[in-house]
């Protein structure tokens, strides 16, 4: 955020301080709530009863873990993201579709009625989900459209990871992958991030920078895919199974260490299974976090004093701000990004809050 200027010159913006404040008092406590949950999310598995499929995970074989955590997220006959998208109970208004990048605009269902939801999806029925610049690029317009149409965005993790190929990396992948992050941190509408088969490394990272995060029974995720953990660490002479064991990248353990905020009561590769918890875990916690947003903004000043200033910035820009305007096209949608409005600014500082914890 920008800083402000007074009479003893330039200070940190009360909003941001205060967002440091916070995230610091959530990081000493690690079991609380997560700040943009306000009311229970439906759809999961209880705490308890991931707490104890973590312990005995833990207990496994290195082989036994490997077979019953990664194989399953590995197995090529598992559901695409874009397949589960399909199953869910609502209208699709648009879709887009490029290669292993899959997004839709669908009215869903939720208790109330139908809504307007935007879905950014990792399609791994093409080239396993590897995104590359043109992905991240792509994702970033997509994003903001859904932004500017005031509707909330829901993303699907399911890659390996980004591109790392030599092509990419001429593309300034690592630059896209940034640019991706930075977007979803700044959206100003309710994002939820769900894990829903592979979650590694930079590929993932940007879609879960989301203000509730997600994790189907039966993904794993971390920053590093194994592999990658095992050659950094050949001082220690692990096999890449044994840093997946050691790391415990299984939705039940990402639970207990705070990584995920709830594992949801779905697995893909089990037919049997229907879809209903997954959609009630997109539409509560699409609630959920608008009724935390809601709340801090009525009980948090700084929000309105963080939004006046943001609309004096706008209306008399600095002559920095000025030039920089002159420099580019500046349409109604941005000034909205600029400018959101006071529930919008509660999301990108709950959301703030909660990655930093």
């Amino acid at each position: 955020m920008a800083n402000d200027k007074n009479n003893t010159g330039w200070i940190p913006d009360e909003m941001f301080a205060k967002a440091e404040r916070d995230a610091r008092d959530y990081s000493k406590f690690p079991g609380n709530r997560p700040p943009s949950i306000s009311t229970p999310i439906r759809g999961l598995l209880s705490d308890d009863l991931c707490h104890a499929r973590a312990e005995e995970l833990q207990d496994l074989s290195v082989d036994q873990y490997i077979s019953e955590v990664l194989e399953p997220a590995e197995s090529p006959k598992r559901p695409s993201a874009r397949q589960v998208i399909s199953q869910l109970k609502g209208k699709v208004l648009s879709e887009i579709s490029n290669g292993p990048l899959y997004a839709v605009e669908m009215n869903l269902e939720f208790d109330a009625g139908p809504r307007r939801v935007g879905i950014l999806a990792q399609n791994r029925e093409v080239n396993n989900g590897v995104w590359g610049p043109e992905h991240h690029r792509q994702a970033v317009s997509v994003v903001r459209e859904f932004a500017d149409l005031s509707i909330p965005v829901v993303t699907l993790m399911d890659t390996p990871g980004a591109d790392a190929g030599a092509e990419a990396n001429q593309d300034n992948q690592a630059h896209t992958i940034s640019r991706l992050l930075a977007e979803m941190c700044n959206v100003h509408m309710a994002t939820v991030g769900i894990v829903y088969g592979l979650g590694y490394s930079g590929g993932a990272i940007p879609l879960a920078a989301t203000n509730v995060l997600l994790c189907v029974q039966s993904a794993v995720f971390n920053t590093i895919q194994p592999k990658g953990l095992a050659s950094i660490a050949r001082q220690y002479n692990l096999s890449w199974q044994e840093c997946a064991h050691y790391v415990g990248l299984s939705s039940y353990e990402l639970l207990g260490k705070g990584v995920v905020d709830g594992v949801i009561d779905f697995a893909p590769e089990n037919k049997d299974a229907g879809v209903e918890n997954l959609q009630k875990a997109i539409t509560s916690s699409i609630e959920s976090i608008e009724q935390a947003s809601r709340n801090f903004a009525a009980q948090e000043p700084v929000v309105l004093g963080q939004y006046q200033r943001a609309v004096s910035r706008y209306l008399n820009p600095s002559p920095e701000l000025q030039r920089i305007k002159s420099m580019t096209s500046f349409s109604f949608s941005d000034a909205r990004r600029v400018v959101p409005d006071v529930f919008g600014l509660s999301m990108r500082h709950l959301r703030y809050v909660g990655l930093r914890r």
